[in-house]
């Protein structure tokens, strides 16, 4: 199921690296509404408090678990039969766990639980939990946004608790298609699990990917504007789907989608000036309505206009190939 998009942030948060002194905080306000954290977590910003203000922080390095090294050691292996792994079962229960105050350096008050409740309950945050014995022994809990994990914080009762939870989170996001596993900072723990550094413009970098809605593009190889269009989306670093829609026509679906999308008239999707629209005998009165292009691109997609791109549920019939740009910035 798909999270629920909050409303949106009322606030404008300056970018990551605007603005940044030795304290790594990049603003300081704001509240903790579920629009506000996502709209910081995608910009590379995360909470937490600097004396008593509530601090949007952005550190430099920038601590991530690369998902295709993980460092399992046969200790940790050897500990994993021992718990069960569950997902999203006691998130409350985690978050508190994680922010007891006994533990050094705690900071999680019950703002921030209700806040990443409320997030929780979105679907946008998530708990993974081991447990022993039925008991919760340890967790850890994050936000995810497209093929991003943000990770905020872990804790265990029982030892090696942690480590199975963090185990199971790399698994179960290789698993997903994600891309980014941010931990922050790093510390000799994470840095046991394979935790690495990178500077915060390489975070930046990872992130927008990360974060980004799937790409597909409707692909003619021999046309100019499709190759200048997919040329864009290689150069900013986006994995889009090319779609060779000559050589796999789309069905009536399909059809129906990119027409839901764009923001043109259903007319606008044929070429109607294309010497191969008059060779196949058509007529602009054959394609006045939305049902006679569909049928029309069905019999005949080599008159489809090109190139489609869509972000999501979103598209644009690239031409001039710039447009594709309408859905990157």
């Amino acid at each position: 199921m798909s999270p629920v998009v909050p409303p949106p942030c009322p606030w404008d948060f300056p970018a990551a690296d605007d603005a940044v002194g030795p304290d790594e905080i990049v603003a300081v306000g704001a509240d903790l509404a579920p629009g506000t954290l996502l709209a910081a977590y995608r910009q590379g910003l995360f909470p937490m408090y600097a004396g008593r203000a509530l601090a949007w922080w952005s550190p430099d390095p920038r601590g991530i678990i690369p998902l295709d090294s993980f460092h399992c050691s046969r200790s940790l292996r050897r500990a994993t039969a021992r718990f069960e792994v569950r997902v999203d079962t006691a998130f409350v229960d985690v978050m508190r766990a994680c922010g007891d105050p006994v533990r050094p350096h705690g900071w999680i008050d019950a703002s921030f639980v209700d806040a990443y409740t409320r997030l929780h309950e979105l679907g946008w945050a998530h708990s993974v939990e081991t447990w022993q014995d039925g008991a919760l022994a340890g967790g850890l809990y994050g936000v995810r946004i497209g093929r991003f994990f943000a990770g905020e914080s872990m804790f265990h009762r029982v030892t090696d608790a942690s480590k199975v939870a963090c185990r199971a989170t790399v698994d179960l996001l290789r698993l997903d298609g994600a891309m980014l596993f941010d931990v922050q900072w790093t510390t000799p723990h994470l840095r046991s699990l394979g935790a690495v550094d990178v500077s915060r413009a390489e975070y930046v970098r990872l992130l927008a990917s990360a974060c980004m809605e799937p790409v597909q593009i409707f692909h003619n190889p021999s046309c100019s504007k499709s190759r200048g269009a997919l040329s864009i989306l290689e150069e900013r670093g986006v994995d889009a789907q090319v779609v060779r829609y000559l050589d796999a026509p789309p069905d009536r679906a399909t059809l129906e989608r990119i027409l839901d999308a764009i923001d043109d008239d259903p007319v606008a999707l044929v070429r109607t000036g294309d010497d191969k629209f008059k060779a196949a005998g058509l007529t602009r009165s054959d394609v006045q309505t939305r049902a006679q292009v569909i049928d029309v691109l069905l019999k005949h997609p080599e008159v489809m206009e090109r190139p489609v791109v869509f972000v999501g549920d979103r598209a644009v019939i690239a031409r001039p190939s710039e447009r594709v740009l309408e859905l990157l910035d």
